[in-house]
């Protein structure tokens, strides 16, 4: 299995803790954000990893690169459109052949070691790992699923009835080698000149595979606002070092 990371994005409401850094490098405790997350793939045996890189992408790359010498291998990819187009088109630069089964994450999120451990040795092949559904709000990505688990609609941050079943997005999913090239293969249709979300993809992609949710027990945070920052500062981020 290879991981693909999208770290191209620089963060625009998170400044002042950022300081002109790429906003996987968020510093956690004395670790950054992409560090513990890239030390948990590690340690999961995913050692051949893909990120798409934007904003300051020279200081990331050399710092990955001395973080992580001998213990996994990186392919970079530049997105120069990290401003100006949604993320859909990070997703779109993975033109590379990969022949293995993927798993993908935002740059952006705290989990623990555990929560990526039990995803990983589910089964099927086809997983987005979710929140529970009592921690949705009104900018996530919700997938709809049937009682057997498998995802039968997608909303982009949309209100929708909370009394049916549904989860929202963590940002991380896998992928069939199959399944990840049917997803390029739909995002290459698109207009990525305009600013879109990848997950728009995943609606068509439910038509042609099967996919199910697995709700994580311990939740994964997603760090976009300064808010969001000072939250885990004040709770127990050690819980995800």
């Amino acid at each position: 299995m290879q991981g693909i990371i999208y770290a191209a994005g620089y963060g625009s409401r998170l400044s002042r803790p950022l300081n002109l850094k790429p906003k996987s490098l968020l510093q956690i405790g004395n670790k950054t954000i992409i560090y513990l997350m890239i030390k948990k793939l590690i340690s999961c045996r995913v050692t051949k990893i893909n990120i798409v890189v934007g904003y300051k992408s020279k200081l990331l790359q050399s710092y990955l690169i001395k973080n992580f010498k001998n213990k996994c291998t990186f392919n970079f990819i530049k997105n120069k459109f990290y401003k100006s187009r949604g993320n859909i088109y990070s997703a779109y630069l993975i033109k590379k052949k990969i022949n293995e089964d993927v798993i993908i994450l935002n740059s952006d999120l705290l989990f623990q070691k555990k929560t990526l451990v039990k995803f990983l040795n589910i089964k099927h092949k086809n997983l987005f790992l979710t929140n529970k559904k009592a921690d949705i709000t009104k900018d996530d990505i919700i997938f709809v699923y049937k009682k057997n688990k498998d995802v039968k609609k997608v909303y982009i941050k949309k209100k929708i009835n909370k009394k049916i079943s549904m989860s929202p997005a963590s940002g991380i999913v896998k992928m069939s080698n199959k399944s990840f090239n049917d997803f390029l293969s739909i995002i290459s249709k698109e207009n990525l000149t305009k600013k879109k979300y990848y997950e728009e993809a995943y609606k068509k992609l439910i038509e042609r595979e099967i996919f199910k949710v697995h709700q994580a027990t311990e939740r994964i945070e997603e760090i976009d606002t300064e808010d969001d920052y000072k939250k885990i500062i004040r709770l127990n981020y050690k819980k995800y070092l």
